[in-house]
């Protein structure tokens, strides 16, 4: 059923009337990308995510009828899928273990940098049979952030 449906999709792509025209879009390419720990640069990062949020403050009187927020206070944390090698990741077991912040830069391919400070909250380190080493570190991010963004064309950043 699905094959079929592809096909369909296909088929009707072909005898539309409008002519079909992709558009271009920037995308970012991790390709190049490299994250940089207590001026160390680790090796063999597999994915990093950074999330951010400034979740709302409920001051909502007691007997309102609508619901009343604030801005409330920005968190940040940092997702790191390695592949590990302690003699190549000493600095996240140093950090988690004597709870210690360290600088760290995020450098996209683009030039685009994510810049802040912040410590390991969590490691998980899974050895399995036949495969090599694989480690996600946590790093909740204190303090502020900076986001450099440098200006691209579109398409420019594309793989």
């Amino acid at each position: 059923m699905v094959k079929k449906l592809c096909h369909s999709f296909v088929t009707l792509k072909q005898i539309s009337t409008t002519p079909y025209k992709e558009t271009p879009m920037a995308a970012y390419t991790a390709a190049l990308s490299s994250f940089t720990y207590d001026s160390v640069v680790i090796d063999a990062v597999g994915n990093m995510s950074i999330s951010i949020a400034r979740p709302p403050l409920d001051v909502t009187q007691v007997g309102s009828a609508n619901a009343t927020f604030l801005t409330g206070v920005s968190t940040c944390a940092i997702s790191l899928d390695i592949f590990y090698n302690l003699a190549d990741h000493v600095k996240f077991t140093d950090s988690l273990l004597n709870a210690s912040t360290h600088n760290f830069v995020f450098t996209c391919a683009t030039s685009d940098t994510v810049i802040g400070s912040g410590y390991v909250v969590g490691a998980s380190i899974v050895a399995t049979n036949g495969d090599v080493v694989r480690g996600s570190i946590t790093i909740q991010v204190t303090g502020a952030i900076t986001i450099n963004t440098v200006a691209s064309v579109a398409g420019a950043n594309e793989p």
